[in-house]
């Protein structure tokens, strides 16, 4: 069953912005439009996150969950994606 999907506060979004590279030749843009939070990766077209927690979010697209890092200092050094049974991670590059 899919995690349900929690209202969290938009404000934390920012701190995820930005660019993380999952292989050499993939970026995933993390951005907000409207409130909403968005990853698009290189060539592709963007798709909303949602969030099941503060740090974890959903794209219903593709079965993709992304769990971000953050550290006790509240600076994000990476995400983890899972897809499919596997895991990437893709540190902020940008």
């Amino acid at each position: 069953s899919d995690p349900e999907i929690v209202e969290i506060d938009p404000t934390l979004y920012e701190r995820y912005v930005g660019t993380y590279q999952v292989l050499p030749a993939l970026h995933l843009d993390i951005r907000v439009e409207e409130e909403q939070l968005m990853a698009q990766a290189t060539g592709q077209p963007a798709f909303p996150l949602y969030p099941v927690s503060e740090t974890r979010f959903l794209a219903q697209v593709a079965d993709i969950m992304i769990q971000f890092d953050v550290s006790a200092e509240e600076t994000v050094g990476g995400l983890t994606l899972y897809q499919a049974g596997q895991e990437l991670f893709a540190p902020k590059v940008n």
